[in-house]
């Protein structure tokens, strides 16, 4: 189920028949699809060591029975607001760069956001390279590629490629090598007022406005 629904956060207990809550973290913190979720586990059994050992299986959290559902909130909320913490950090950054020791990923997590952004730089100016065309080369549905980078960065797949393709833009007219019209098309837009009104939008300057203050910098 958490395969094809993608939620976003797992409360599971460790005794569970046919799959424990060890194994099935593990399981899911593998796969690419779903290492991005948050998973509480909780059990009776409250030893350091099967506490250890849920922890290392790459749960989030390990509440241990009988527990305070006030703790279990607390718990839930803190990785909520990790995870908010999480989007404003990919939408300050521009996501062009990640900084290990400002953003908290798992490895599987790390490699998916740097496959996401080697993709779009390889069509970089491709203005036809579509979200399903990103589905196919991630290896997921539209859905599951929808979930997770909305759940990583707080944006929808369209919105994180045009946030890639405008931070590049940026880059580019702070070099001052390209009129606006040739970035524009160099960063994959084909219209140009379309193109200013997004960068304006991101940056609070049009293109040319940035270009001048950067120059002035």
């Amino acid at each position: 189920m958490a395969k094809d629904l993608i939620p976003d956060i797992i409360i599971a207990d460790v005794m569970m028949p046919k799959l424990n809550g060890i194994d099935m973290c593990k399981d899911l913190k593998r796969d690419l699809k779903t290492s991005h979720i948050p998973v509480v586990l909780h059990t009776a059994r409250g030893s350091v060591e099967f506490k250890l050992e849920g922890l290392e299986s790459g749960a989030d959290e390990y509440v241990p029975k009988p527990f305070n559902p006030t703790l279990l909130q607390l718990k839930v909320k803190n990785l909520i607001n990790r995870r908010n913490a999480l989007h404003a950090y990919f939408k300050e950054q521009g996501i062009l760069n990640l900084e290990p020791k400002r953003v908290t990923l798992s490895s599987a997590d790390e490699l998916f956001i740097r496959t996401a952004l080697e993709l779009v730089e390889l069509n970089m100016s491709n203005a036809l390279y579509t979200v399903e065309e990103m589905s196919r080369d991630v290896g997921m549905s539209h859905t599951q590629l929808y979930r997770k980078i909305k759940a990583l960065t707080g944006q929808t797949i369209n919105e994180f490629i045009r946030a890639i393709r405008l931070k590049r833009a940026a880059q580019l007219l702070e070099q001052h090598q390209l009129t606006v019209s040739q970035v524009t098309y160099k960063v994959g837009f084909t219209d140009l007022q379309h193109f200013r009104e997004c960068f304006k939008k991101m940056y609070g300057f049009t293109p040319t406005q940035y270009a001048q203050r950067s120059g002035e910098g």
